[in-house]
Order: C-alpha cells, then sequence, then structure tokens
C-alpha cells in the first residue's frame, strides 16, 4: 500500500488528447480547459506547486522524452505580478480553469513559431508577426 496522496483534478495525457470541443451533455465548460483557453486565447487559472497562477497559455505539447508540457506566459504567481515565459509539467497542473470573465490575451512578447522544448505540438496560439 503507497503512502502517497494521489492529485486529485490532475491533468493527464488523455485529458489532452481529448478535443476541445468535447462538452459532456448539459455542462456548459469546455472538457478540456487547457486547450480551450489556447483556442480562444482566453486567460488560464490553476495551481501548480501550491501556489496558484495565472496565465496566458500559448502552447501545449511533448518533449522528445514524452513529457507533457504547457508553455505559458505567466501572468501572476500567488496574486503578485510576474510577467514571465514559464513552462509547466501537466502533470503538475491542478485545478485548471478558463477565466472567460477576463479579456482575451494576444501573444505575448517573445512568442515565436518555434519552440526547441516541444517535439509534438497538439495545441498553440498562431504565430503573427
Amino acid at each position: 500500500m503507497s503512502n502517497e496522496t494521489p492529485k486529485v483534478n490532475a491533468v493527464t495525457k488523455q485529458d489532452i488528447l481529448q478535443g476541445a470541443h468535447d462538452v459532456a451533455p448539459g455542462e456548459h465548460k469546455p472538457a478540456n480547459p487547457i486547450a480551450y483557453a489556447i483556442e480562444h486565447r482566453l486567460p488560464l487559472a490553476f495551481t501548480y506547486h501550491d501556489k496558484p497562477r495565472l496565465v496566458h497559455p500559448h502552447r501545449l505539447g511533448t518533449t522528445h522524452k514524452g513529457h507533457s508540457l504547457l508553455r505559458a506566459y505567466e501572468v501572476t504567481k500567488a496574486s503578485e505580478p510576474s510577467n514571465i515565459w514559464k513552462l509547466y509539467a501537466l502533470e503538475e497542473i491542478l485545478f485548471p480553469a478558463v477565466r472567460s470573465d477576463l479579456p482575451t490575451f494576444t501573444p505575448a512578447p517573445g512568442y515565436t513559431p518555434s519552440d526547441k522544448a516541444f517535439s509534438s505540438i497538439l495545441y498553440q496560439v498562431p504565430y503573427k508577426k
């Protein structure tokens, strides 16, 4: 018997592969909030390493070693301004929620179409010069 407490609502690869438009009957929330937020350029809130985060998600994919990652521009960390690019391990993201009450975002400074951290991209904000 393991003494580890499983993470509740952790994002799995199966969650990511599920289509952003798949919504359960009678529900009005996206089945895959991270993909939905990227597709609609909406801010995303979640808990990461026990701290609340608000980010502008830009890219979702996997590394050469098969790890699932989110590349996002972190707007706030624990209610303090952050404004930096970060990579988040999907298995450590808890309680992701699309913030449709906030304005949509434009790609953050420094966003480029190439990202050496990823070998495969599942969702990304379109790049425009």
